[in-house]
């Protein structure tokens, strides 16, 4: 096997590797809207046998995908949480005509995970967790 040969296999490496790990988390957006449907329908059953705080976190994830979806669609790779709050705000609240009570109840969604998922003993009940459904 000649040089001109391990280029050709390095070429065929970096396409695979794109196509693997950067095609399909920034494929126009879709693979988040399809994660965030499965997460609001998590959401739903884990509220149906009383696992609330469960719930709240996939209502926030639902969220976030659909914001991180969004976000893909113009271009935006964000990495973190926050880059991603921050973002759909500016980008669709801020410069488009999307309600700033979406923007708020993002980031107060996010407290709510952060509650749901790292406290021990959290205050979050059925009435909570049913809020946090149909707001999403």
């Amino acid at each position: 096997m000649d040089k001109f040969d391990d280029n050709k296999r390095i070429d065929r490496l970096y396409v695979m590797l794109d196509e693997k790990f950067v095609g399909s988390q920034f494929n126009n957006g879709e693979d988040h809207m399809i994660k965030a449907n499965n997460k609001l329908i998590s959401a739903k059953i884990l509220c149906d046998v009383e696992l609330f705080s469960t719930s709240v976190s996939a209502c926030y994830y639902c969220m976030f995908n659909v914001a991180k979806s969004l976000l893909v669609k113009k271009g935006f790779k964000p990495k973190t949480h926050a880059s991603v709050i921050s973002l759909f705000e500016q980008e669709y609240v801020l410069k488009d005509s999307f309600d700033k009570k979406i923007s708020k109840y993002l980031s107060s969604m996010q407290s709510l995970r952060e509650a749901a998922d790292y406290d021990a003993v959290d205050d979050i009940d059925e009435s909570i967790a049913n809020d946090c459904i149909n707001k999403v």
